[in-house]
């Protein structure tokens, strides 16, 4: 039984807002909140260690809210009220607290903010059809520029005042969600959607194989997320640049660049190449990319591949949320997506992060995409073995969205 997608017609702005908002304040949380951290005197490897809270919560919360609301609350309100919960949570890591609080603040933040991904996601596919390729690569803009300008007002200002926008974003997200035409009531299960049965269902729909490779991806990803910032920062200094804030805002424009362009050409590019030669890039372009920070040769080349994103995030990202999508049976489709988010960036954040967060301390940081480059080659396995006994066809991504 496939995911369907409502067929009248829907309002897409208020969908291109919530992504817009939730995105801007995502491109100021992924590349400067280490600075934050690194600024109050914490090691590099407490810094990864701490983002790995956020993973670790991925893997509960949103299976939590998916079930929610799946079973009893109304998708927006509950949007809605995590996203103004998140909001108050951040603002709590302003009380510059100790090593051991920031911990439970990240938590506190995450289990609010982890579940809303799924559940937009899960919301925009039922209710926008194929604008969400397009919905989705505004909220990669939105991203893309606040990155941009954070990097430029960092070599001016502590990192703990372009953070304010994090909180001001939520907030107005918790407003604006309540605007957004959801006829998402009409997916509530009649009766409970227990976990384990929807992990059973995933087993029977052989989707398990294709989340192992996702979590070998996100792994490999881990590094990049978690200390890319302060990575290119040391490298630049080392290199003799200056403005290194502004240098670190141009490579997000870059990497989140071809994302956008990736996420608005989305039918277009389902439509024109096959999955396999798209899932082939996906891995080229991860151990290419990954190789050249690891050799850390040159700041420039260093740039230059970050446009590599479009294939090692976006690309891994679409087709895997649109598969859960297609294959979610329609009393599961909250849940689905929210199982397909805690499994690979759940799992695999924690994982990538542990391991992220030890090796920074024994080694020198470039030397952490090696390890990311060892994951992606073994994400190869899982994926063979699903393409082998599964055909992911253009029609099935592109069907009832």
């Amino acid at each position: 039984m496939t995911a369907e997608c409502s067929t009248a017609p829907t309002r897409q702005w208020p969908f291109y807002m919530i992504y817009i908002l939730y995105f801007g304040a995502w491109g100021i949380f992924v590349p400067y909140f280490n600075f934050f951290l690194v600024e109050q005197g914490y090691a590099k490897g407490i810094v990864s260690w701490v983002f790995t809270v956020y993973p670790l919560m991925t893997i509960f919360s949103p299976p939590i809210w998916g079930y929610l609301v799946d079973r009893y609350f109304d998708r927006r309100r509950t949007i809605s009220f995590i996203a103004l919960a998140a909001a108050c949570a951040f603002c709590l890591f302003f009380l510059l607290p100790k090593a051991g609080w920031l911990f439970a603040i990240m938590a506190l933040f995450a289990f609010f903010c982890t579940a809303f991904t799924p559940m937009a996601d899960a919301m925009t596919l039922r209710n926008a059809g194929e604008g969400y390729g397009s919905i989705r690569g505004m909220g990669t803009l939105a991203f893309m520029t606040l990155a941009f300008f954070g990097g430029v007002f960092q070599d001016y200002l502590p990192a703990i005042y372009i953070l304010l926008a994090i909180p001001l974003g939520l907030v107005l997200l918790s407003g604006f969600v309540l605007t957004v035409p959801d006829d998402g009531g009409s997916d509530r299960a009649p009766e409970r959607v227990r976990t384990i049965v929807v992990l059973k269902e995933m087993g029977r729909l052989g989707l398990w194989p294709f989340l192992i490779f996702g979590m070998c991806q996100w792994i490999g990803l881990t590094p990049h997320q978690y200390l890319f910032s302060v990575y290119l920062k040391d490298l630049l200094i080392r290199q003799g640049y200056e403005n290194p804030g502004t240098i670190i805002g141009i490579s997000f424009v870059f990497g989140t660049g071809t994302e956008i362009l990736l996420f608005l050409a989305s039918n277009w590019v389902l439509k024109r190449f096959s999955v396999k030669s798209l899932l082939f890039w996906v891995i080229a372009g991860s151990l290419i990319r990954w190789t050249v920070m690891a050799l850390a040769l040159d700041a420039l080349l260093v740039l230059l591949v970050q446009t590599l994103h479009c294939f090692t995030f976006a690309a891994f990202y679409l087709i895997g949320t649109r598969l859960v999508a297609a294959k979610a049976p329609k009393p599961m489709r909250n849940s689905f997506q929210t199982l397909w988010i805690s499994a690979v960036f759940g799992v695999g954040g924690v994982i990538g992060g542990l391991l992220t967060g030890l090796f920074a301390e024994l080694w020198a940081i470039e030397n952490i995409f090696w390890l990311a480059d060892a994951f992606v080659f073994l994400g190869i396995f899982p994926l063979s073995y699903y393409l082998s006994r599964n055909t992911i066809t253009n029609e099935l991504l592109l069907s009832k969205l």
